[in-house]
């Protein structure tokens, strides 16, 4: 057989990690990917150390994270993933306000942050968008951090 040692280079599509503490979120969240024909899920993890542990064998293109993990938290994943591999893409997905944390992931090496509440289909735009090497944020959220550069000040001042 001519096949690529994981099929998808073949196939041309992007692999896909989910890192959430919630079984039933990783799964709906596999479960959507999979209808996608430019994506798949290559693997899932709870925590920072059941990801680490995969990163290298499983090779993702994007790791999609929650901030809330089993064990560790979502930033620190986000800082050891990026010193293990700069080429790894990384996208927050969090029911934590973006006002919050997106400054920080985004200082840690994320690409982008998504509120959980947001459409499915925005967290798929959202995943393309990290995957191109753009950075993803709401609207409001770009118009905040926009407004608080114009201005001068950290977004953290308000």
């Amino acid at each position: 057989m001519n096949m690529s040692n994981n099929g998808s280079a073949i196939l041309g599509k992007r692999k896909v990690m989910i890192v959430d503490d919630h079984p039933i979120v990783r799964r709906g969240l596999a479960n959507m990917i999979a209808t996608q024909a430019d994506l798949e899920v290559c693997g899932e993890a709870a925590d920072v150390a059941d990801t680490m542990q995969k990163l290298d064998s499983i090779r993702p293109d994007v790791v999609v994270i929650d901030l809330s993990l089993k064990t560790g938290h979502g930033i620190e994943l986000i800082e050891q993933i990026k010193s293990r591999n700069e080429q790894i893409k990384m996208l927050v997905s969090s029911m934590h306000d973006e006002t919050l944390f997106a400054e920080r992931a985004l200082r840690a090496g994320a690409m982008g942050y998504i509120t959980k509440q947001e459409p499915i289909e925005n967290l798929l735009d959202a995943i393309r968008q990290v995957l191109r090497g753009e950075i993803y944020l709401s609207a409001r959220m770009t118009g905040r951090l926009l407004r608080h550069v114009q201005g001068g000040r950290a977004v953290d001042e308000d």
